[in-house]
């Protein structure tokens, strides 16, 4: 089996687990270094973050172990509101992902999500 000079050839099928700091890094909906446009837009999403966030835990307590994808499909959220959703969630401590799988609407291996046990309903 020929590898290309200086890769290591890994199997398709085991991506490597995301680093501790890509799973627990704050979430920011804008940076310092964005243009104005782009914060005045963070602050007016933060309005809707209430409603996503009802949404999205309530689904997964019905369904735990969803995809971001396949949450969007039961909800009322689009594909992009619910993979920003999740992960600020995840920050203060309300969802935990599971492990990798296909999800059944993007057929890519996704991360699922969980309630963490004791979240208050919100």
């Amino acid at each position: 089996m020929k590898v290309a000079h200086d890769h290591p050839m890994l199997p398709v099928f085991a991506p490597p687990a995301p680093s501790v700091a890509q799973v627990a890094r704050p979430y920011r909906a804008a940076r310092r270094t964005d243009p104005e446009s782009s914060k005045a837009a963070a602050r007016e999403a933060r309005r809707f973050h209430g409603d996503h966030d009802r949404i999205a835990l309530s689904t997964l307590r019905e369904r735990p172990g969803l995809t971001s994808a396949e949450l969007a499909e039961l909800t009322s959220l689009d594909r992009w509101q619910a993979a920003r959703t999740l992960p600020r969630l995840r920050v203060a401590g309300l969802v935990t992902n599971g492990a990798m799988r296909m999800c059944g609407s993007t057929f890519r291996r996704c991360l699922t999500w969980f309630v963490v046990e004791g979240a208050p309903v919100r």
